[in-house]
């Protein structure tokens, strides 16, 4: 996980213009590299790390080695209670963890906390449309992996919609992977 957030990191900031939109933006659950590689790469961002306190154990000491700590609040919580607020919240790897109700829930405390015109930025494997790659294969597996775990997955724009977002861009994959950023505004 660690070493696929780290490939991809560097491509978050070229996909989504990051330093443009936000001044405050929130980070979830395995994604301490991706909120690290954004601060890192659009010097004017300013963010949040939230997770569990075993989440975050160690990114205090992670953040000041990078320089990056007079950027980064660390706090701890639960994201189907509340999530902290911001212009710009980024959740990776995240949805495919949960059923589609639990999706919903974390969704709406996202909703509920996200700036009137701000982004929440999903990166999560997205099916490409042609299934003769290796990337494919790989969207392929995670997908029927987390339909055995979770027990189903609905479309991720109707999950969006269902929590009150819309669905407005879907970039192309990140740093080779099957990770793209489906970039979503409150509707």
């Amino acid at each position: 996980m660690r070493e696929g957030t780290e490939r991809i990191a560097p491509a978050l900031p070229k996909a989504y213009e990051l330093h443009r939109r936000a001044d405050r933006g929130r980070g979830r659950r395995r994604q301490r590299h991706a909120a690290r590689g954004g601060l890192a790469a659009a010097p004017g961002l300013k963010g949040i790390l939230f997770d569990t306190a075993e989440g975050v154990a160690g990114a205090d000491e992670e953040f000041r080695r990078a320089g990056l700590s007079d950027r980064c609040v660390i706090e701890t919580g639960d994201f189907f209670e509340a999530v902290p607020g911001g212009d710009v919240m980024l959740v990776k790897g995240v949805l495919h963890d949960w059923n589609d109700r639990r999706c919903v829930v974390l969704l709406r405390a996202c909703r509920r906390s996200i700036a009137a015109d701000g982004r929440l930025l999903v990166l999560e494997p997205v099916m490409p449309s042609g299934l003769g790659t290796p990337e494919a294969a790989g969207a392929v597996m995670s997908d029927i992996a987390m339909l055995v775990y979770t027990g189903g997955r609905t479309e991720f724009r109707d999950l969006l919609a269902a929590a009150g977002f819309d669905l407005t861009e879907v970039t192309p994959p990140l740093g080779g992977s099957a990770i793209r950023i489906l970039v979503a505004r409150p509707a």
